[in-house]
């Protein structure tokens, strides 16, 4: 039990009888673009509750005064607005948009309580994130999503899209579906809008083979944060196909065949050479065959490949067209379904080249009138 007369002390010290002065912060999170003379500015604040009269306040990055870091900080202690009744003071501080160090800050406001000369303080942050857009090669039955990338974010932000009318798109209507995805241990969180075969058509109906649909992101970590400008995501919607390159060439020389595929969006499912005059598909290494399957080449969305006849297969007894079988479920050509295209190879004997070329030469010395007979 405590002593009366301590009692009394501890009830005739300043401050006694109410609450202890505490301080909230509001940080925020928002989109790192680059400062510019036009750039919003950014206030944080903290909540002061508990007191009497109004607070000396104090903001502090690093241990400086805000004030003496930069053209721009300005700091409102709030005390012209301190509510008496309800005893909270709110303090603002706003950081410059021009501010250059655009990486993630950690600010203290510091409160001295004017009833116990004690300070109190809290720490708003204030973080930045990245839009990385993603340019998305769409197929109608493949690849339909596109990919807003956020980069340097510990929570998960809110994804907003809009299509090319700059119209919100809901989850589950109009063909569309949001994954917000998550955050990876790089702090990288991949968003994607998937579309319907059938609004994806309807889209190009209107808008054609190169569409266009925006993201934006919203801090959930601190809900106050203002949204993201919004950020285009560029998508092409691509159509499958293929040629032959037809080969012309001597007797008992190698020869290459190919097929190139394009309007792709990945590396083919499955490629394979037949031979539909003998019948029988190809196997690469047997009988002199060799089949370059090819690599997906992301610049051209296409895939070369390439069959290699032997010397010894070139004659005019075991003469064959060639065909490719083209795999590719992206667009709609399944194993049960492939496309098949037919090279033809046409084979001279080892004298038509060179007599040819005399013919040509023959020809071109009369339209100069240099040939004398």
């Amino acid at each position: 039990m405590i002593p009366w007369n301590i009692a009394l002390l501890i009830l005739t010290l300043p401050g006694s009888g109410r609450a202890d002065v505490t301080v909230s912060s509001e940080s925020k999170e928002m989109e790192n673009t680059k400062p510019e003379n036009y750039s919003p500015a950014i206030e944080l604040s903290c909540v002061i509750s508990g007191l009497t009269k109004a607070a000396e306040v104090v903001w502090t990055k690093a241990g400086s005064d805000v004030t003496n870091l930069a053209e721009g900080y300005s700091v409102d202690d709030g005390a012209e607005y301190f509510n008496g009744e309800e005893g909270y003071q709110v303090t603002t501080l706003t950081v410059p948009g021009t501010e250059e160090k655009r990486e993630n800050m950690v600010f203290t406001c510091v409160v001295t309580d004017p009833g116990t000369e004690r300070t109190v303080q809290a720490t708003p942050e204030l973080r930045f994130y990245t839009i990385f857009p993603m340019r998305a090669k769409l197929t109608l039955h493949g690849a339909r999503s596109l990919t807003c990338k956020i980069s340097g974010v510990t929570d998960p932000v809110e994804v907003i899209w809009r299509d090319m009318d700059w119209n919100d798109i809901t989850d589950g209507e109009g063909g569309y579906t949001i994954s917000q995805g998550s955050v990876n241990e790089n702090q990288v969180q991949e968003a994607t809008l998937t579309i319907s075969t059938g609004s994806l058509l309807n889209a190009t109906d209107y808008h054609g083979d190169n569409l266009f649909y925006r993201c934006a992101a919203k801090s959930t970590k601190y809900p106050e944060s203002p949204p993201s400008s919004f950020t285009l995501v560029n998508a092409q919607l691509l159509h499958f196909g293929m040629y032959t390159t037809e080969s012309e060439v001597e007797i008992n020389t190698s020869t290459n065949v190919s097929c190139v595929v394009y309007g792709l969006s990945k590396q083919l499912d499955s490629v394979k050479w037949e031979k539909p005059n003998s019948g029988g598909a190809i196997t690469d290494g047997t009988d002199g065959y060799k089949i370059d399957v090819g690599t997906y080449d992301d610049n051209t969305n296409s895939q070369t490949t390439i069959l290699t006849v032997p010397a010894s297969l070139m004659v005019p007894e075991h003469l064959s067209n060639y065909t490719c079988v083209i795999q590719s479920d992206e667009h709609g050509h399944t194993a049960t379904s492939p496309v098949k295209e037919q090279v033809k190879v046409t084979l001279r004997s080892q004298g038509e080249k060179k007599y040819l070329h005399n013919i040509t030469l023959m020809m071109c010395l009369l339209l100069l009138g240099t040939w004398n007979f």
